[in-house]
């Protein structure tokens, strides 16, 4: 339905969303991606969190996070959340 609208209109309704409707639209609407890609990465002040099981574990992408790759760039600031600070078992 967006990509019928007038690109002004459409500018408008976007700017509206949250940011989670950003991130979806970001990742399923091709006709809108590069507009929603550029609100949504638009704080450069903005925090990101990532949790460090995750992180250890491999930083493994999921389907979730699938295209997540190509926003990475964009991220400025990142804290690394460690709520476990038992020492890192051995694999071996």
């Amino acid at each position: 339905m967006l990509h019928y609208m007038v690109s002004e209109l459409q500018l408008h309704v976007l700017g509206l969303c949250d940011d989670a409707t950003l991130f979806q639209l970001m990742h399923v609407s091709s006709a809108v991606r590069i507009e929603t890609r550029k609100l949504f990465w638009s704080r450069p002040n903005e925090w990101y969190e990532v949790g460090s099981t995750w992180l250890l574990a491999g930083a493994f992408a999921g389907h979730t996070y699938a295209a997540l790759d190509h926003d990475l760039g964009c991220v400025q600031s990142l804290y690394v959340a460690f709520t476990n600070f038992e020492p890192l078992k051995d694999a071996a």
